[in-house]
């Protein structure tokens, strides 16, 4: 157990080993307060710019940032020291528990998690708004991805986590920055080359980052994911996004274009497209959040409980079910055709025949009583008093034969 003093003069007890390990620390649990979890800073793996940085988000804690009572960002509570009164080593936060909201549309397609488009856009529509919410404040996000967002299944809430690496205003002057660059693919092309941290953020690089991020929740895709013949850093310099018509088609499973609401397809183009090569040009957090309450209100609900654009003449995901489902059986036949040769021998109703021993003596009366018994056994309901004298026979005849010493095959 390692023993640590927070700033306010409580003393934590940790509890070992560390709930998740990263470059920068570990985060481990505490023994009197489920509900916090401490964040210890490796040695040399933090300064005292960032100490300082830790110290200000503490003082300046926002208010308002919670739904329901859910923190909406793992916000530094309290700094934490090895001693009493001893130089910062790390600081208390909120616990958040559940997963992020990457495989949220594994979850969609499996139908876990009761999850529709409905849903996902009203978890894209809560990140936004905290994003909104920070930028009021003078703060920019700027490790935008969808690792650093949980969820919790049972409410709908999402929380922001990694808020350390937060891009804060400094009351001195300037800013403290953000220290990580991201998530190739989700940090837009003006960071790119430009080390670390690649200087000061701004709210149109969260822009992008968000946009990425609603993108991938929306369609099921990242918008510039790497393949076999670019990274994902290559197809952002490049503009190259899935529906920009550059050389990256669709993937199998991505929503199609035609089925995004119109609202979102204009925003995409004004992230990706107007965008790419000026910041300006790019919505804004507000304007994000208001193009995806306009497409969620334009979702109808169809008879089979799928969520889909309300322009389309039929539901989008019963189509995509009917094709899922005529594939598992196309899977099928190839793999029973596969085992057996032809299908059509293979008996598709009823149980099998059951197997006849048939002897290798040349007596007509073996190979007769084989043959009836063999029909008795396949037809069960004919000849069912003929068939019990003749299996009779057949088992006498079969001990016989062992005792003769007829070898069976």
């Amino acid at each position: 157990m390692t023993t640590v003093h927070t700033g306010s003069g409580a003393t934590l007890t940790l509890v070992h080993p560390p709930r998740r390990e990263g470059g920068e620390g570990c985060i481990h649990e505490c023994r009197e307060h489920p509900g916090l979890l401490v964040k210890l800073f490796k040695p040399k793996a933090a300064g005292p710019e960032k100490f300082r940085k830790i110290a200000r988000m503490v003082e300046d804690a926002p208010g308002g940032l919670t739904a329901n009572g859910h923190p909406l960002c793992a916000w530094p509570l309290d700094t934490v020291a090895g001693a009493p009164n001893g130089p910062v080593a790390g600081f208390v936060m909120p616990r958040v528990d559940g997963p992020d909201i990457k495989p949220l549309w594994s979850c969609l397609i499996r139908g876990e998690h009761s999850m529709t488009q409905r849903h996902l856009h009203a978890i894209a529509i809560n990140y936004a708004w905290t994003c909104e919410k920070l930028h009021a404040r003078g703060c920019v996000v700027g490790d935008i991805h969808p690792n650093n967002v949980l969820i919790d299944h049972g409410t709908g809430d999402i929380t922001v986590i990694d808020c350390d690496s937060f891009q804060i205003p400094n009351p001195q002057g300037g800013v403290f920055g953000c220290e990580v660059l991201g998530l190739p693919g989700y940090y837009p092309p003006e960071l790119m080359g430009g080390g670390a941290s690649a200087g000061t953020r701004s709210p149109q690089t969260d822009s992008f980052g968000l946009g990425a991020v609603v993108f991938h929740l929306l369609v099921g895709q990242a918008p510039f994911g790497a393949d076999a013949n670019k990274t994902a850093e290559e197809r952002v310099a490049a503009g190259e996004w899935l529906y920009c018509g550059r050389g990256q088609g669709p993937a199998p499973g991505a929503t199609p274009w035609a089925e995004l609401d119109p609202a979102m397809r204009d925003l995409f183009v004004r992230l990706f497209d107007d965008g790419h090569g000026d910041p300006a040009a790019r919505p804004s957090a507000t304007e994000i959040r208001k193009a995806l309450q306009t497409s969620k209100g334009n979702l109808v609900e169809c008879g089979n409980g799928h969520w889909h654009v309300a322009k389309r003449p039929q539901c989008c995901w019963c189509e995509r079910e009917g094709r899922r489902k005529r594939a598992l059986a196309g899977r099928r036949f190839r793999r029973m055709t596969a085992q057996g040769g032809n299908i059509l021998r293979a008996p598709l109703i009823g149980p099998r025949p059951v197997p006849i021993l048939h002897l290798s003596a040349p007596s007509a009366v073996f190979r007769f009583l084989s043959t009836v018994g063999a029909l008795c056994l396949k037809h069960r309901l004919l000849l069912a008093q003929f068939a019990a004298i003749a299996a009779i026979a057949y088992l006498v005849l079969v001990v016989l034969a062992t005792v003769l010493g007829v070898n069976g095959v």
